[in-house]
């Protein structure tokens, strides 16, 4: 489930004025990427689902950020 609704997500997207979209099948670098955009004031970022596996990825860093 969703932390936040559609309207949230869109207010925080017009709020930092651009959306990060990446893609790393390494969970390592995609956490660094993420804390990265959050320590510049990001609060929104898109992470595609380009490779094999990617599922786990998510799975990985979607826990951490929620920790």
């Amino acid at each position: 489930m969703s932390k936040f609704d559609r309207i949230t997500a869109v207010q925080k997207m017009e709020a930092t004025g651009l959306v990060p979209v990446f893609y790393s099948p390494h969970p390592k670098v995609a956490m660094a990427v993420i804390r990265a955009c959050y320590d510049g004031g990001v609060r929104a970022v898109e992470f595609t689902n380009l490779g094999d596996g990617a599922h786990r990825v998510f799975e990985e860093v979607i826990a951490k950020v929620r920790a």
